[in-house]
């Protein structure tokens, strides 16, 4: 969008020894614009014949930026809301005249208040879930204030040479310096031997104050590090410097300069800035400022899933996995439209089971864990028959070969429900017998039965009492002696699992003698392999 706008300078040229006079018509000295509107600006030049040849344009737009032009008029667009004061310099013939504006652009509400109702702790919300968007905007003031201080993003530092910046003042016009409208002027630097420094504050019209001049200790300082620098922190008053009355009767407005020389070479200097303060009740009262006015009532919501808005107030239903953008848009007085967006996550419901591509054992016991950051209620449906769990983390074996669907149903503390599906395959683990041919049935609690089962395997269970390893489908065995004898036999795997107590027929009163015992074995597995197996076992018993 193109905003014409004209700022009319009338620049009356001195002829001779006559002064110039500058006049401006442009709403009363105020132009008014929104971001990114591109202003038409155009100076118009009122000289003795009512030319203007060879004339040369300098415009300041108060923000960093410059431009000269050959004809008296410039397009500019400010890109940032708020308040600048707009000048022209034209030049010719060794002559020159100035004229200022002040520029209101529509400054953007303060959209830090944004809030919802989402648990911070939560990584998003449930697909579909009602939240509310709120942005509470108020009016905000906006001051204009000519900076005035200069500070180094790190100090520099002086070798016997010399320091200097300057600070510009713009809103004082026709404002001369008088007793204590300078109420200090604060330095931060650091020397060797300050006594050999010399500080100078120069007015614009090139009166100057010695704030301390050469051969003259500075004290009083306050020490502070920056950017691993030991700096001090200098203030230079009315009541403490006597030189400040030197700057009575300066412009106020224009370019004031702080310089420091130093005539040691020995000593460095470090220099980070300086602050002018002024005196705040003549601050106050060419205090220049503007009243931003924003409409609720003309404020909207939008994005997927969002609702009408209302007072800043909208719900949002988020309509898809992943990041949500919602973008917030309101108009103020001046008809300039300020927008911002925030974005809410949408987290499914997921959670953690086995790794390995989802393949278990028969009778291991899986961890199933919801990983759901906004899971207020969880439910699990196993898909084996199994009655239903209602806990966040839910521990599960599978008994029998297959691929079982796991569902995990989840609920927000809102009542949004969403599952997550995983297949998990359970499989026998492979058949294996232990390798054990020694024990020591003493009663010492260590090594007093044989088994052929570890200690590690998965059982099934059937209540509390263990049943038989996962992995087996039938199990026989026949434990003997050097003469053939059967001294203890099992033909299932239910009263093998407790092992053989070193007694005639495992019945516990009985002891057989200490020696070389036999055995032969017959297993069936429920990964359909057969393991036969005939070995020895050592009895051993202290004499």
């Amino acid at each position: 969008m193109k905003h014409l706008t004209t700022l009319i300078a009338a620049l009356l040229l001195p002829i001779g020894a006559m002064s110039q006079s500058i006049h401006i018509d442009c709403d009363n000295g105020l132009i008014k614009a929104c971001p990114e509107d591109v202003l038409t600006l155009t100076a118009t030049v009122a000289t003795a014949d009512d030319e203007a040849e060879g004339a040369t344009y300098l415009w300041n737009f108060d923000n960093g930026d410059h431009r000269t032009t050959r004809i008296p008029s410039v397009e500019y667009a400010y890109k940032t809301g708020g308040a600048y004061m707009l000048s022209v310099t034209m030049t010719q013939g060794g002559n020159t005249a100035t004229d200022i504006a002040k520029v209101i652009i529509g400054k953007s509400p303060d959209f830090s208040g944004y809030s919802n109702d989402i648990d911070d702790s939560y990584s998003g919300v449930c697909l579909g879930e009602k939240i509310t968007l709120t942005m509470p905007i108020s009016d905000r003031t906006v001051k204009y204030g000519s900076r005035n201080y200069y500070y180094e993003s790190i100090p520099q530092s002086l070798y016997g040479t010399s320091w200097s910046e300057k600070v510009r003042f713009k809103n004082f016009d026709g404002v001369s310096v008088s007793t204590g409208d300078i109420s200090a002027v604060k330095l931060s630097f650091f020397h060797g031997n300050t006594a050999n420094a010399q500080i100078t504050l120069t007015a614009p019209d090139g009166k100057k104050a010695v704030l301390s001049p050469y051969n003259k200790a500075l004290s009083d300082g306050r020490e502070y590090s920056f950017a691993n620098r030991t700096l001090m922190e200098y203030t230079f008053t009315p009541a403490n410097t006597s030189e400040f009355s030197s700057l009575v009767g300066a412009p106020l407005n224009g370019d004031w300069k702080l310089e420091i020389t130093s005539n040691d070479t020995e000593n460095s200097c470090y220099v980070y800035g300086f602050e002018i303060v002024l005196n705040e009740n003549l601050i106050n009262s060419h205090l220049w400022q503007f009243d931003a006015k924003y409409d609720l009532r003309r404020a909207v919501w939008s994005g997927k899933g969002v609702s009408a808005t209302s007072a800043g107030i909208a719900d949002a239903r988020p309509q898809e996995e992943g990041t949500t953008r919602y973008s917030f848009v309101i108009s103020d007085d001046m008809g300039c439209m300020h927008d911002t967006s925030v974005f809410v996550n949408v987290e499914l419901a997921s959670f953690a089971s086995v790794d390995d591509g989802g393949t278990a054992f028969i009778g291991d016991e899986i961890n199933f864990n919801n990983r759901t950051s906004w899971a207020a209620e969880t439910t699990w449906h196993f898909g084996d028959n199994s009655p239903r769990e209602y806990t966040a983390n839910a521990p599960h074996a599978y008994y029998e070969r297959g691929k079982y669907e796991v569902v995990m149903e989840t609920q927000s503390a809102k009542g949004c429900i969403d599952v997550d599906t995983q297949y998990v395959s359970v499989i026998p683990r492979p058949l294996e017998i232990k390798e054990v041919n020694i024990f020591t049935p003493n009663g010492d609690g260590v090594n007093d039965v044989f088994t052929f089962f570890s200690e590690d395997e998965s059982f099934l269970k059937n209540g509390n009492l263990t049943q038989m390893p996962a992995n087996i489908r039938s199990f026989r065995c026949k434990i003997y002696n050097s003469y053939g004898q059967t001294i203890c036999k099992w033909e299932s795997v239910t009263p093998s699992i407790f092992g053989w107590d070193g007694t005639i027929d495992n019945k516990g009163n009985r002891p057989c003698p200490p020696g070389t015992y036999y055995y032969d074995l017959i297993v069936n597995g429920k990964d359909g392999s057969t393991l036969k197996r005939s070995g020895t076992i050592l009895l051993y018993r202290e004499k």
